[in-house]
């Protein structure tokens, strides 16, 4: 039994780390006092270790990027192995595991990639891939799109397009697709002349 010069309390051995340099071997706290007295410290000194911490970090960065990379380079071999058997001795467990993760996290992309599509910077980048897509593969666009809403290119042969609303678009799919569209392409652009 030792008393904590701390909290003053009487405890058994094992309640106090090791202290080489001390007599008994212990030191003259227990560990709850000193988990306390840390967790103290470090909320009162979080901005001050915040700053220290990135200063050394900066001091060192090239030093530590090197000898990263010089231990990876080292270890290249003997790593590729080891990820090499641990995916052979798991590979039912990581491969359930990566398909629960993949369904979970399904839905959360879909929900931010929508997000982004109607941002200003998304339907921005939608029509601009729309319209990439279109020379790439040689469209002649009839004209130009002046449609307010979200459009896709529509082919009203081989080599023309014009630019439809997506949910029209998406509504006449199947066969006899372009039939379809022809009345209601021709009410949205009644200045061409349709053949």
């Amino acid at each position: 039994m030792k008393v904590c010069s701390k909290c003053g309390m009487e405890k058994e051995l094992d309640a106090f780390t090791i202290e080489t340099k001390n007599k008994d071997g212990l030191r003259p706290w227990c560990k709850e006092c000193v988990k306390e007295y840390n967790t103290k410290y470090l909320e009162a000194h979080r901005e001050e270790n915040r700053i220290r911490s990135a200063n050394r970090f900066a001091l060192h960065r090239e030093e530590n990027r090197l000898r990263c990379k010089k231990r990876l380079e080292e270890h290249r071999e003997e790593n590729r192995l080891k990820c090499s058997e641990y995916r052979k001795k798991n590979f039912e467990w990581l491969n359930e595991y990566d398909r629960v993760r993949y369904i979970t996290k399904k839905q959360e992309r879909r929900e931010i990639s929508k997000r982004y599509i109607k941002s200003e910077r998304g339907r921005f980048v939608v029509a601009k891939t729309r319209d990439r897509r279109r020379r790439q593969l040689g469209f002649n666009v009839l004209f130009e799109n002046e449609l307010d809403e979200e459009y896709e290119w529509h082919h009203v042969d081989d080599e023309n397009v014009v630019a439809v609303p997506v949910d029209l678009h998406l509504l006449y799919l199947g066969k006899n697709h372009r039939e379809k569209l022809i009345p209601i392409i021709k009410q949205l652009y009644p200045d061409y002349e349709w053949n």
